[in-house]
């Protein structure tokens, strides 16, 4: 995939999963732009005993 390689950029993604947002990383090394997204995990249940 090519970009532009001036200038401001932008780019939007819609992943198709939740995602740890807290956890997205990015870094530069020699011009190549990497981004790691990790999936969110699962949602627990929380079972609440009514007496």
């Amino acid at each position: 995939m090519t970009e532009r390689s001036v200038g401001e950029f932008n780019r939007v993604f819609k992943f198709p999963s939740r995602v740890d947002q807290d956890a997205v990383s990015a870094s530069l090394k020699d011009g190549i732009l990497s981004i790691k997204v990790p999936k969110a995990a699962p949602p627990t249940l929380k079972k609440i005993n009514i007496a």
